[in-house]
């Protein structure tokens, strides 16, 4: 049988404790695990604690952690993140030219870039998930309502 739960937390960053097979397993071991020292102290310092989950709900919590808003860099910062690895799915759709780090943060998650109307953008996005994509209109989007870039 395969592992549906996990004894996980988001903050301060995305982790997994375990698997479990069952949620009670997990409850049971949530328990000891936020008691051992190290965590309680973590937790004292504003860590969330590790609470037992359906593997789903981890991945869910997983990509909203990761995934960030559209923003502005540098053409440098651009060509940079170009030529320092291999890029993937380096293409051009409806006028923007964007590319995805072949090296990812988590998972199916990494940082993607684009160039539009001569302007250059960042931001997190899940490989397997197109919805998450940069694309024009979300470039258009940032642009009007952050006006001509400075300069």
């Amino acid at each position: 049988m395969e592992a549906e739960y996990v004894v996980a937390r988001f903050k301060p960053y995305p982790g997994i404790w375990n698997f479990y097979q069952t949620i009670e397993a997990a409850q049971i071991d949530a328990c000891a695990i936020n008691a051992r020292p190290r965590i309680k102290k973590e937790i004292e310092e504003g860590a969330e604690p590790y609470r037992p989950m359906t593997w789903d709900e981890y991945r869910a919590g997983q990509k909203a952690h990761y995934l960030d808003p559209l923003k502005e860099i540098l053409a440098e910062d651009w060509e940079y993140a170009l030529n320092v690895l291999p890029p993937v799915r380096w293409e051009q759709v409806d006028g923007v030219e964007r590319f995805m780090m072949s090296e990812r943060i988590c998972d199916t998650i990494t940082a993607s870039y684009a160039k539009f109307n001569g302007r250059y953008f960042r931001r997190n996005v899940d490989m397997a998930d197109r919805s998450t994509w940069i694309t024009a209109d979300e470039c258009r989007r940032f642009i009007a309502a952050h006006g001509k870039k400075e300069g």
